[in-house]
């Protein structure tokens, strides 16, 4: 998808980030922002599950995205 600079072979995080660097993509910011605007739209265990991250970790993503997810499921069980 990202070729390198020697045949048949990829770029490496290294060289993708340096690249986008020198272009004016700051790829840490967008990936937060992204992950922001992910976890104010879904509960966090299935962020956790949908990124592979641990829950404790979701919650806090959440948490800083004003998600409140605490009455989610009596919400969802009495419709």
């Amino acid at each position: 998808m990202f070729p390198s600079a020697r045949a048949g072979k990829h770029a490496t995080p290294r060289a993708l980030s340096t690249r986008l660097h020198r272009i004016g993509i700051q790829a840490r910011a967008m990936r937060q922002a992204a992950l922001i605007q992910l976890a104010a739209e879904i509960p966090p265990a299935m962020l956790a599950g949908t990124l592979g991250i641990h829950p404790t970790t979701a919650v806090k993503w959440t948490k800083l995205a004003g998600g409140n997810w605490t009455s989610y499921a009596a919400r969802t069980s009495s419709k």
